[in-house]
């Protein structure tokens, strides 16, 4: 077996340089309109609006009734042609946007835009237009052009504007249903107290202060209301930015038999060795756990089992937290009963119970109470480097656009509100068994795409793949594995049916057990299909089952926490990092989903296709914590200003270069000989969500990065300028020498770039990989530039970038040039 070696962290900054991006966009689609008649149209709904406005509020103020002091206007668009109306949002005026919707037609998507003007400056809307009816550009166009022809239709504000899930799952007509009440908190910052005395008064009931979750310019209460309230508020709330259906958790819970003898647990108990010193915890937020297993007592201490709401226990009634803490603790059971020697744990657990079944008619804001249920573990033990673990899940509705609970998320992770940087693993959601029966594609159904909150962008987001294929059991032998080895779990939900602006999830897919197609048809899972983990109740059983995507996060996290342990240092974004730079396809999923199409020759397209089934696959643990001699990993840890502010414009401020230390003599040597270059950049965002967010990742991200790398040929001032248009000084007939970045990746910048963690590989040969060393990593947009208000610009950016260089010969060393350069020790192997 090849000698672990450390990876290498590079000890030096890279090299900062003032970022000017080389070109931009192309010109926003905008349809022709003829300028009176569409004048004319605009103006005249403009002023029913106005009439209709001004008559409620003098008869409000005759009457002392209550109105809000302004009007929700909602624009819409043509079908196909998106909306300009950014150019209205007025902050000193208080005019500002609430929420864009897409809403689907026969032919083409039409947008709408929700704003709130205040009664004074009503104005800004009548004059944008009337300054298009009479004024001319130098260009000779009307003013204000992109605008008023992007739009079509105006109307006051109404319910319909608010209600941004599928309208089906609007409470009907009087009946009281739990929703989401998001506020516009950025011209009154006590929007949520003045807003719970509003609800009081009109009959809702509004869940308790601690389940509110603050964001960016939003805060969004729980409150059981029906149709006619939620009118009412948008006629005398100004405040009101979107109302969305609180979602009910899917989950599913084990009550199996007992399946083997109690000695068995204690020869397990035996073996294990715990480092009770270490610092590393995986704290999974769940049902609870019962700590008394002789397999969790150890590692599983009382004082870290906790739960988000007071009045709940800590402990696991239904067996589903407790499964989770065994799996997290020593992976599949049945591996190590199988075996005879010691069981190394070298990280604790930590129990959070957030979910209580036995209260179902409680509502849940998920988001806080994920939040409440961290913040208990911090608080008892801050110092610990803690590993989330979240196996909850709610339903599909979203397709990838951000939520309240997956912002929570984001936020959490990124240190949005107090800078520390955590890393947390989600699981996708499931494919019940009794809906499993035209797997595979089920699984591509937008009805079983992956579950709330695993659309989070810097969660890891679990999907799950098997490589259990065989029924031992005799009494089941007509029975049939669903899934060949290698191939996705059944169980496995995917983000086919997503659009492409968001991040293709899961990220990474581990052990999830299989199904069996029984003689009559239906779907079961036998005993060999699950994975062997604790029970909850051991004086009955000392065996729990666990499968599906729940599994796959355990052991996900588990395989964080040791790569923690092995580098004490590194980053929560380089753990990320690492499980994902490490994560290879199986030929069974390549046949299963690549060749779909039956083809054998793959374009980058077809690669971006595929993580939405798999992500990048498995991870491989070794690779995750060392290098060999013939496969170096190189990392840096670095922080990055991603804007600043010159005169009244937020600009993109800075671009690293990086010049790594490189075994090019050896490269060269190995000639055509094959090699894989990866490289990984991993970076946390912090979330902006609510509608007019969640429709573009540019305004839900703070920040994005990317990455690009020279080419073969390409000397370093030219891939400088390349990158970074403010180094040009004379092109020359350097122009097309300039343009485009690196063909030869396997995904491409189309597929990689989204989300928050991007990665790509080059197969060549080592010779070619020899010059190639040089790496960027710059900004593009986000909040943190187009909402200059929240002063994101001042702040500073933390990623890691991953890199390694592999070859196909096994005895040449590239690893120990490198380490000599960067004075990392070399252990000599005796």
């Amino acid at each position: 077996m090849p000698l672990p070696l450390p990876h290498i962290f590079l000890p030096e900054a890279p090299n900062t340089q003032t970022y000017r991006p080389r070109g931009g966009g192309g010109a926003a689609k905008i349809p022709s309109r003829d300028r009176g008649s569409h004048y004319q149209k605009l103006h005249d709904q403009f002023e029913t609006i106005s009439r209709t406005a001004e008559k409620v509020w003098r008869d409000a103020e005759s009457h002392e009734g209550v109105t809000k002091d302004g009007i929700y206007l909602e624009f819409s668009s043509s079908g196909g042609f998106p909306l300009q109306v950014e150019s209205l949002e007025n902050r000193p005026s208080g005019v500002r946007l609430r929420n864009v919707q897409t809403k689907e037609s026969d032919d083409s998507p039409i947008y709408s835009a929700t704003l709130f003007f205040p009664r004074k400056a009503l104005s800004v809307f009548q004059k944008k237009l009337e300054e298009y009816h009479a004024i001319e550009t130098p260009t000779g166009k009307p003013k204000n052009e992109p605008l008023v022809n992007s739009i079509d239709q105006l109307c006051a504000g109404s319910l319909s504007s608010f209600w941004t899930d599928p309208p089906e799952l609007m409470p009907k007509g009087n009946q009281p249903e739990w929703c989401e009440i998001w506020l516009d908190t950025f011209s009154n910052a006590n929007a949520g107290s003045e807003f719970r005395t509003l609800a009081e008064n009109i009959g809702i009931v509004l869940d308790a202060q601690d389940s509110a979750l603050r964001f960016p310019d939003r805060i969004v209460l729980l409150g059981r209301t029906n149709q006619d309230q939620m009118k009412r508020l948008v006629s005398t709330c100004s405040s009101i930015a979107e109302f969305r259906r609180v979602k009910d958790t899917a989950h599913f819970f084990l009550a199996s038999e007992p399946r083997h003898q109690a000695e068995w647990i204690e020869d397990l108990a035996s073996r294990v060795n715990v480092r009770n010193e270490t610092d590393v915890a995986v704290c999974v937020l769940d049902t609870g756990a019962n700590n008394g297993h002789l397999l969790l007592q150890r590692i599983l201490a009382s004082s870290d089992c906790y739960a988000a709401k007071s009045k709940w226990t800590n402990t696991d009634i239904e067996g589903h937290g407790t499964g989770m803490c065994g799996l997290a603790a020593y992976g599949d059971l049945v591996a190590a009963s199988l075996g005879s020697g010691p069981i190394e744990v070298d990280h604790l657990l930590e129990s959070v119970k957030i979910l209580t079944p036995s209260d179902p008619s409680e509502p849940n804001n998920y988001g806080a109470i994920t939040l409440q249920g961290i913040s208990q573990a911090e608080i008892h033990a801050p110092k610990r480097k803690r590993i989330g673990c979240m196996a909850v899940s709610s339903d599909a509705r979203d397709q990838g656009r951000p939520s309240s609970w997956s912002a929570a998320i984001d936020g959490l992770l990124s240190g949005a509100t107090d800078e520390e940087r955590r890393i947390m693993f989600v699981a996708a959601g499931n494919v019940e068994a009794s809906e499993a029966k035209n797997y595979p594609h089920t699984n591509l159904d937008a009805s079983h795409a992956v579950q709330d909150p695993g659309q989070s962008w810097n969660a890891v987001t679990v999907g799950a793949f098997t490589e259990k294929d065989h029924i031992s059991d005799p009494t089941l032998s007509g029975y049939r594995p669903l899934a060949n080895k290698g191939e996705l779990s059944p169980s496995s939900t995917t983000s086919i049916s997503w659009s492409s602006d968001w991040p293709a999830k899961p990220d990474i897919v581990l052990e999830g057990g299989n199904y069996a197609k029984c003689p009559d048809g239906s779907i079961d899972t036998p005993d060999d299909f699950l994975l062997l983990t604790t029970g909850n109740k051991p004086h009955i059983n000392q065996f729990g089952w666990i499968n599906a995507t729940s599994a796959a996060t355990a052991l996900a996290a588990k395989m964080a926490a040791e790569i923690q342990v092995r580098y004490p240092s590194a980053w929560p974004e380089t753990i990320r990092g690492l499980m994902i730079h490490s994560a290879e396809w199986t030929e069974a999923l390549k046949q299963q989903f690549l060749s779909i199409s039956g083809k054998t020759e793959f374009q980058k397209k077809d690669y971006a296709r595929f993580l939405q089934f798999c992500g990048y696959g498995i991870p491989n643990k070794l690779r995750a914590l060392d290098c060999t001699k013939n496969s170096l990993t190189l990392i840096s840890q670095a922080e990055i200003r991603p804007f600043e502010k010159i005169g009244s414009s937020i600009k993109p401020k800075d671009v690293h270069f990086y010049s790594l230390p490189w075994p090019k003599e050896q490269l060269l040597d190995l000639g055509s000989s094959k090699a894989v270059l990866r490289v990984t950049l991993s970076y946390f965002i912090e979330p902006a969500p609510g509608e007019t967010g969640r429709n573009s990742r540019y305004q839900y991200a703070s920040h994005l990065l990317r990455f690009d790398i020279c080419k073969e040929t390409e000397s370093e001032e030219v891939f400088r300028r390349r990158i970074n248009r403010g180094m040009d000084k004379n092109d020359g007939g350097a122009a097309e020498e300039l343009e485009g970045g690196v063909a030869d990746w396997q995904i491409g910048r189309q597929g990689r770039d989204k989300g928050s963690i991007h990665s790509d590989r080059i197969e060549t040969n080592a010779a070619n990989l020899a010059t190639r060393n040089l790496i960027a990593v710059y900004p593009q947009t986000g909040w943190w530039r187009t909402r200059p208000h929240l002063e994101g610009w001042t702040k500073k950016a933390r990623y890691s970038l991953i890199v390694s260089v592999t070859t196909e010969d096994q005895s040449v060393d590239i690893y120990t040039p490198v380490a000599i350069q960067t004075s990392v020790p070399v252990t000599v192997q005796v």
